[in-house]
């Protein structure tokens, strides 16, 4: 979802409203060529800043998938596709807060339009990847490390920048992918 902050948010806001209720939406880049998938993803607050758009195909001798990112106005171009053999495309979103778009099947050269429903959290949670989980991990306080009454499960021989080095880049995430579904559950 496009988040805006600062003085002009009341004054953008308005206007992407007027515009969605007057059943427009952001204009998709300006030129797309015959090697290009070009389009804008929209959702139920306007246009999705900073979403994954995947194309992907199965009619080139290997599997074959790019993915970009939308801009501030929920555009995205997919640049370079191979032209040789032709190739159809399954074009669709992903991103925080929303749930996969409807794919769209185009051939290079489309302009796609995507629309975007927000995620319930049981949803979002599937998508995510684990380190945004891991983002969110609670860092105990300096004093439980000093402390061994304030968390038991602390030992007193650890300092905090060294539990932390551990868990982000030392012994655990070194073997495990620390926030996937099996270490959330």
């Amino acid at each position: 979802m496009t988040r805006k902050i600062g003085s002009g948010a009341v004054s953008v806001a308005a206007a992407t409203a007027l515009l969605l209720a007057a059943g427009c939406s952001p204009a998709p880049p300006a030129k797309v060529t015959g090697r290009q998938i070009g389009g804008v993803v929209t959702g139920q607050h306007g246009p999705e800043a900073g979403v994954w758009v995947v194309a992907e195909t199965r009619d080139l001798p290997t599997r074959y998938a790019k993915i970009v990112v939308t801009d501030d106005k929920g555009r995205f171009l997919l640049p370079d596709l191979p032209d040789l053999p032709a190739a159809s495309y399954r074009v669709w979103a992903r991103g925080y807060g929303i749930r996969d778009t409807e794919p769209s099947q185009v051939q290079p050269g489309a302009v796609v339009r995507l629309k975007a429903r927000d995620a319930s959290p049981a949803e979002a949670a599937r998508i995510y990847p684990a380190g945004y989980w891991l983002s969110m991990l609670k860092i105990p306080a300096a004093a439980d490390f000093t402390d061994p009454t304030r968390h038991p499960g602390i030992s007193p021989d650890i300092t905090q920048a060294a539990w932390v080095n551990s868990m982000k880049q030392g012994a655990c995430t070194s073997c495990h992918q620390l926030g996937d579904e099996a270490t959330r559950t």
